[in-house]
């Protein structure tokens, strides 16, 4: 048994030592016996080696009473090590303990992100959205307070989108209108005073024209204002690439064959895509026409799909004279259009920013590059 033991007097000196080695020395000053001497709890530890810490001793003291009074101290001895296991058995507890606090710590908080923080984030990241006038449909956050808060700000949002988009429309439709109900009438009042044949021709052909002008104008606003009202697709399938292009194609024929233009079209056949079967094909209709209007006659239109990146990449290239640095920035804004090349006339300038729409809708995106000859329409639509 490796436990030790001595007993001092009331003064602190050895009367017992269970080594022998220690009677008759003075313990008055070692904490074991001078705090038990004086009522309080008695302890040390001490190294008998001292730069060995694995020869530590605990020391603790008893008091000796005889009629209420400390006549003496018994200190135990014990070697450290012989307490090791019940210091690891603690560790042990303690570190499980912590672990579990841990461990509920990220419960909490990973319930607190999903209930709270995760909600009012998406909500922010809606609102930011919104602000940059991005196409987004509102966060499903669930019920709650937040859940109704979400629907008041799509609310908000369909109502001041469609105030601003009705005053918007009022003000560039008149805008656009003016020109060609100005020419009808100088035509009309021309017309009045009955001139000659050929004069009458000639007016009578240009009010058709500028009438054709403004119904292509309310036709291409009608098809712009049914896609900007909506937030989400309504019927999406799957749709095979190939088949896409070559119905599109075919819807363009008439347009080209008066130009004796030629459509070349490169498509891997195992190429899908998720979408709006007709807005997709009336997007890439729009972009095959725009390159029609600017090729020149007898030239030929490229049109390619594949995969690239996660995307569905559709291309569009014509042999035109390709877009003037100043202009492109701004061929998708609403009623922006540049003169074609063989006659001089505008479009309603409403073509590409119904594609813009269309590819947005879908998650996707258009733009506008200048090739090496020609402009280059790139249609970009996400694959899941």
């Amino acid at each position: 048994m490796n436990v030790k033991a001595y007993v001092t007097d009331a003064n602190g000196i050895v009367i017992y030592d269970s080594e022998g080695k220690a009677e008759g020395q003075d313990f008055s000053q070692w904490n074991d016996v001078y705090r038990t001497l004086r009522g309080k709890y008695g302890v040390r530890a001490t190294r008998a080696i001292k730069e060995d810490p694995t020869t530590g001793h605990l020391y603790v003291g008893a008091p000796v009473y005889k009629n209420g009074k400390i006549i003496g101290v018994v200190t135990v001895i014990k070697p450290s090590d012989s307490i090791a296991p019940f210091v690891e058995i603690a560790q042990r507890k303690l570190l499980l303990a912590a672990a579990f606090a841990g461990l509920a710590v990220l419960v909490l908080a990973a319930s607190s992100f999903f209930w709270i923080i995760r909600p009012i984030r998406l909500l922010t990241n809606y609102v930011s959205a919104l602000e940059l006038r991005r196409r987004v449909s509102p966060p499903d956050v669930g019920g709650g307070e937040i859940g109704e808060l979400s629907l008041a700000f799509e609310r908000m949002r369909q109502e001041l989108d469609g105030k601003n988009y009705v005053e918007q429309y009022i003000k560039t439709l008149s805008h656009e209108i003016k020109s060609p109900l100005s020419s009808i009438r100088a035509g009309a009042e021309i017309l009045r005073e009955n001139p000659q044949s050929e004069e009458k021709e000639k007016f009578l052909a240009n009010i058709v024209s500028e009438t054709e002008r403004i119904e292509n104008l309310a036709r291409r606003l009608l098809e712009l204002s049914s896609i900007e009202g909506k937030s989400a697709i309504e019927r999406k399938e799957t749709i095979v690439a190939q088949d896409l292009l070559r119905d599109t194609v075919e819807r363009c024929q008439g347009i080209m064959s008066r130009k004796g233009q030629t459509v070349q079209i490169d498509c891997d056949p195992e190429v899908r895509l998720e979408g709006e079967r007709f807005l997709l094909e009336s997007a890439i209709v729009n972009l095959i026409e725009n390159a029609s209007a600017f090729g020149p006659t007898g030239s030929t239109i490229a049109v390619r799909a594949g995969l690239e990146g996660g995307f569905f990449t559709c291309t569009v290239s014509d042999e035109g004279p390709g877009i003037p640095d100043y202009a492109l920035a701004r061929v998708f804004e609403r009623f922006y259009s540049l003169p074609r090349p063989d006659s001089g006339r505008k479009s309603t300038g409403l073509g590409l920013c119904f594609v813009r729409e269309i590819a947005e809708l879908h998650g996707g995106n258009v733009r506008l590059v200048n090739g090496k000859v020609g402009t280059i329409s790139i249609l970009e639509i996400p694959v899941q």
